[in-house]
């Protein structure tokens, strides 16, 4: 059972440009204010220039604005489809709340989308700025996406039976 089913889950997806990272912190500042129960994921677990881990970035930059707010390091994804696979998994095993708001950069937004649909119940996906851009999406890479996690899911089992 969950903790609190009002509660939600705020993942903020890693990135490998500090720039872009640093925005989607600030917004998600703004979400964290909105829903002040909710349990805060950081991911990625590639290194950035300064050679700090996404997660680790990211989560030190959070501690000093939401003090006694405890932060969830996912450190094993280097890309979207395992940045969502370890945080489903990371979910489930510590029992956090699977209404989830997904924080990332207005490029990334459909592929989140159209990837986490293949994986969660319930989610939203809020970027940073929600103008409309002429950005083009690339349909062969999400549907090449889609085959990597079936992969990914098809040989580690204990991943593909977690049911949030």
């Amino acid at each position: 059972m969950y903790l609190d089913l009002m509660s939600r889950s705020i993942v903020i997806l890693g990135c490998n440009s500090i720039k872009i990272l640093n925005k989607r912190l600030n917004h998600s500042l703004k979400k964290i204010q909105k829903y002040p129960k909710a349990f805060i994921i950081v991911t990625g677990g590639s290194k950035l220039k300064n050679n700090m881990e996404e997660s680790y970035y990211m989560s030190e930059w959070l501690a000093p604005h939401i003090p006694n707010v405890p932060i969830f390091t996912e450190t094993c994804s280097i890309d979207t489809v395992t940045n969502l696979i370890y945080v489903k998994q990371l979910i489930f095993s510590r029992k956090l709340s699977n209404n989830i708001i997904f924080v990332t950069s207005p490029a990334h937004k459909d592929r989140v989308s159209c990837l986490a649909r293949y994986l969660f119940k319930s989610f939203k996906v809020s970027c940073y700025d929600n103008v409309t851009r002429n950005i083009h999406h690339d349909d062969q890479a999400i549907v090449r996406d889609k085959r990597r996690m079936e992969l990914f899911l098809i040989n580690r089992p204990y991943y593909r039976n977690v049911n949030i």
